[in-house]
């Protein structure tokens, strides 16, 4: 399950979180894929999962027990109905294993509000983010750049189904490298 470590620009232009580096759980077809699970309208095989999950709506009891874990609303819908659905657990099952992950996840001191923006290479980046989380590696994380490559936009962090970090896929860390093709880039700091 890739999490994702989102800066606060990447809300559709919007605003809406309060640092550079929020996390934001967000899993994914890739999850899935590794789980050789998809929903039907992937065109995939949906063996194992119930036919049921794909038509729940995320009732706002559910929601409400996982208060912050999304910064809008909207998100934790869309998330439940393009991501939980196919991950083969019930709504709350799925919003407990985001907030495990969420939680889990110790973002390095230089990146929770920097005052000033942070030049930085990946490879440093990354090696902090080891170092801070010491049962990740490296290929455990996919930083994403926007701007050219200028800019840090998101970090996934990718887990296993039992919620241990993992290796992301290839296709996952080739397109984040591809989009950071600076030798650095610099994470925006908090104004």
């Amino acid at each position: 399950m890739p999490i994702l470590i989102s800066t606060s620009s990447t809300c559709r232009g919007r605003r809406t979180i309060a640092s550079p580096l929020a996390i934001t759980i967000r899993s994914s077809a890739a999850w899935a894929k590794s789980w050789a699970l998809c929903c039907t309208d992937c065109g995939r095989s949906t063996s194992g999962l119930s036919p049921a999950l794909f038509h729940v709506k995320l009732p706002a009891e559910v929601k409400a027990k996982f208060p912050n874990l999304y910064p809008s609303d909207n998100l934790y819908t869309h998330e439940w109905d393009t991501h939980g659905t196919c991950s083969g657990l019930t709504p709350e099952g799925y919003l407990a294993l985001s907030k495990k992950l969420k939680d889990s996840v110790v973002v390095p001191a230089p990146y929770k509000a920097p005052e000033q923006p942070v030049r930085v290479t990946t490879a440093k980046f990354k090696q902090e983010f080891v170092s801070a989380n010491p049962a990740m590696t490296a290929d455990s994380l996919a930083v994403y750049c926007s701007g050219s490559g200028r800019f840090l936009q998101e970090l996934y962090v990718c887990f296993s189904q039992a919620g241990q970090p993992i290796s992301c896929s290839r296709e996952i860390r080739d397109k984040g490298a591809k989009s950071c093709g600076n030798p650095d880039f610099l994470v925006r700091n908090v104004r």
